[in-house]
C-alpha cells in the first residue's frame, strides 16, 4: 500500500513538471510568417543586382551557362536562371535604359522597383547590353 502512494506521488510530480516544461517550450516559440517568400525573392533579385554592380567584368552569357548547369529542382536556382534570362532579353531587344526598366519590371511583375532604381538601372544596362547579339552589333564600327 505504501508504494502504491509512493508511485502515485511520483507520477503525479512528474507530469505536474512535465505540464510545466510543455508550456515554458510552447511560450518560447516563435510566431510562423507564411509570407516569406516574396522576401526571399527579393533578396535572389537583390543579391543578383549587387553581383552585376560589383563586378567589373561581367558577363551574363557565363552566368546563365553556369546557373543551367547548377539547375535543379531547387527553387533558387530556377528563379535565379530564369531572371538571368529576363535581363539578358530585356537588353538585346531595347535600345535605351528606359524601355529596358519597363520590360524587366513586365517580366518580373513581383519584382518592386524601389529595387532598380535609375542609376542602378543605367549601370545594369550597360553592363549586359555589351555581351547581347543586338549590344555587339552596335558596337561594331561602321564601315559603310
Amino acid at each position: 500500500m505504501k508504494t502504491i502512494y509512493i508511485i502515485l506521488a511520483s507520477l503525479f510530480i512528474s507530469l505536474q513538471s512535465a505540464s510545466a516544461q510543455i508550456f515554458q517550450y510552447k511560450d518560447s516559440l516563435d510566431i510562423i510568417v507564411l509570407d516569406r517568400t516574396n522576401k526571399y525573392e527579393e533578396s535572389i533579385y537583390q543579391q543578383e543586382i549587387n553581383v552585376i554592380l560589383m563586378s567589373d567584368d561581367y558577363n551574363i552569357r557565363r552566368e546563365i551557362k553556369d546557373a543551367r548547369r547548377n539547375s535543379t529542382l531547387n527553387s533558387f536556382t530556377l528563379e535565379r536562371l530564369n531572371y538571368l534570362r529576363n535581363l539578358r532579353r530585356a537588353a538585346n531587344y531595347n535600345d535605351n535604359a528606359l524601355d529596358f526598366r519597363n520590360r524587366v519590371l513586365s517580366d518580373t511583375p513581383h519584382l518592386e522597383q524601389s529595387l532598380i532604381n535609375n542609376i542602378k538601372l543605367y549601370l545594369i544596362y550597360d553592363k549586359i547590353r555589351k555581351d547581347t547579339f543586338h549590344g555587339r552589333l552596335n558596337a561594331l564600327p561602321s564601315i559603310l
